[in-house]
């Protein structure tokens, strides 16, 4: 199931669920696009960063997750840029480790939050989204509507939740 989980995982980190759809026009080349954030918290009481930045309290702040899904410097190979069902499968090579697992945070994955406030049902969503898609997998042909073949639709944003676009047609066709 390491592929599996790979491949999940590697789905959030291009594709994020929820996405602010808000153009921002920032000096910084990767946020003139959808901004995806995650984390959002209210400053409890006046905050001043070590850089002098300044967050007064009741002020609405969130982290940013696709500059760090899409950053160069920790998605090297093959590029931040290309899906790569595998990627995390390989970076765990060998290792006896659940480092890389859909369901570990760092400061470079941050899908599932990270810190003691991380989603505590993250474990139960990892198993779901395995045992559908294990089930689909094993016991269905699909294939794309001819318009979109080959090309991923668009998603629709509805508030902060992104999803696929529910007018794709995908068809299934059991096993025999």
């Amino acid at each position: 199931m390491h592929k599996l989980d790979s491949f999940i995982k590697e789905t959030q980190r291009m594709d994020p669920t929820s996405e602010r759809r808000c153009l921002l026009h920032l000096p910084f080349p990767l946020f003139k696009q959808h901004l995806s954030v995650l984390m959002s918290r209210i400053a409890m009481k006046d905050f001043t960063f070590s850089d002098g930045t300044y967050i007064p309290k009741g002020t609405s702040i969130a982290a940013a997750i696709r500059p760090v899904h899409q950053d160069q410097g920790i998605y090297m190979d093959p590029g931040p840029d290309v899906f790569d069902g595998l990627r995390f499968y390989k970076l765990r090579g060998n290792e006896n480790t659940r480092k890389y697992d859909i369901t570990s945070t760092s400061p470079s994955f941050l899908a599932f939050g990270h810190g003691p406030h991380a989603c505590p049902g993250r474990f139960f969503v990892a198993y779901e989204m395995k045992l559908l898609l294990a089930h689909i997998v094993l016991g269905y042909d699909l294939k794309m509507e001819t318009a979109m073949k080959g090309v991923k639709p668009p998603n629709v944003t509805l508030n902060i939740s992104s999803f696929p676009d529910p007018n794709c047609e995908l068809m299934f066709r059991r096993r025999a």
